[in-house]
Order: structure tokens, then C-alpha cells, then sequence
């Protein structure tokens, strides 16, 4: 499926879509429904979906961590560095979260990461990126991981609550991806379904 804008309509909005990105209102503005988001105590997970969500902890942790280094690198515009700080504090969140779950039901979490090679173990070219617009980028593609990890969770969790989290961060996910392409100055909704990139081969190392 080709982009929802025509040339016309996309080349007419990029400007607007640049000027937004440089003052921070971009990302700001497809996130304002999330400034709020809150989910209630956890209960425990069942024990068949612990791997599952100890697995997506560790991905959103990973996340984490990337917007924490990407946002500290010179250089940055104040609007993506605003951008970069919501999403890193939205990703903890998720982690949160999805932690919650698993303490409840006795099981343990992974370990924090702290280097980025823990980043590169989803989504390698952190370290390489340089500026708004290549940090911006490698932000997409780490939201296309995210986002695919909890959908095809989705697929094999089999508690109604750990559903509905995982549900909740998938939409969540998805929202991150409008606001960095608008960020990029890209079409921000270029396929009817967004379904990630995600290999099982990346999934958290040490699952108990």
C-alpha cells in the first residue's frame, strides 16, 4: 500500500511538518494522549506467560536505554531532544509495567541494561548515529522492534490482564512511530497495518 497523502499534499505539509519537529510540537502533539497513561496495580501473570513478558521487559528496557543515550548526544535541537526524552520516559513506563506483572506472579526480571551493546542486541547503529536526523532514524527502526515484539506476544499470552497491557503498549508503540516520522518530516501513516521488525533470534538472553 502506497503512502494516504498525494505528492501534491505531501510536498505541501513538509514544511509545516519541519517547522513542527524544530519547536518540539511534533512529537508532542501525537503523544498528548498518552501524557496521562497510567495502568492499575498488576496482578500475578500466569506462569505460561512469564517467558513472554520477561522476554518484552527486556525489550523495553533496551528501548529505555537508547532514547537515554540518544537524547545525551550533542548537537540536538531542543524539540528532538524534547521528543527523545518523552519516549525514553514512556518506554520506562512500559517496562514498568510489564515488570509489575511478572514480580506478582514470583518471577524475576532481567537484568538493567547499561552499555549499549545491550541496545545494539535488538537493533544495532546506535553508536554510530550522529545528529537529529540519523538518531531520529535509528528511532524509527528501534519502534518498528518494539512494536513487533508485543504484537507477536499478543499472539501467544493467554492472561486476559497481560493481553490487555501488552495490548496497551502495542497502541503505544505505534504512536511513537507517527511522532518520528513527523519528526522526520515523513509520511507518518504509510500503511494500514504496522507490524514492526522483530526476530525471535533477538529475544532476551537468560530466560529463565
Amino acid at each position: 500500500m502506497g503512502p494516504l497523502l498525494g505528492h501534491g499534499q505531501a510536498a505541501a505539509g513538509a514544511p509545516r511538518r519541519r517547522e513542527l519537529a524544530r519547536a518540539g510540537l511534533a512529537g508532542g502533539a501525537a503523544l498528548a494522549l498518552w501524557g496521562g497513561w497510567r495502568l492499575a496495580a498488576a496482578p500475578a501473570a500466569r506462569a505460561e506467560d512469564r517467558d513472554e513478558l520477561f522476554a518484552l521487559v527486556a525489550v523495553e528496557q533496551a528501548l529505555a536505554l537508547a532514547y537515554a543515550i540518544a537524547r545525551s548526544r550533542p548537537g540536538l535541537d531542543a524539540g528532538t531532544r524534547r521528543l527523545l526524552g518523552v519516549l525514553h520516559d514512556h518506554e520506562r513506563r512500559h517496562a514498568e509495567a510489564l515488570g509489575g506483572l511478572v514480580r506478582a506472579s514470583q518471577g524475576t526480571l532481567p537484568p538493567e541494561p547499561r552499555r549499549l551493546s545491550d541496545v545494539d542486541h535488538y537493533l544495532p547503529g546506535l553508536g554510530a548515529a550522529r545528529g537529529a536526523r540519523e538518531i531520529l532514524a535509528f528511532a524509527v527502526g528501534l519502534e518498528a522492534v518494539g512494536l513487533a515484539a508485543q504484537a507477536q506476544a499478543l499472539g501467544r499470552l493467554t492472561d486476559g490482564r497481560a493481553i490487555q497491557t501488552v495490548a496497551s503498549i502495542t497502541a503505544a508503540e505505534g504512536q511513537h512511530l507517527v511522532a518520528l516520522r513527523l519528526a522526520r518530516g515523513r509520511e507518518p501513516l504509510p500503511e494500514a497495518l504496522e507490524t514492526g521488525t522483530y526476530s525471535p533470534r533477538r529475544s532476551a538472553p537468560g530466560i529463565p
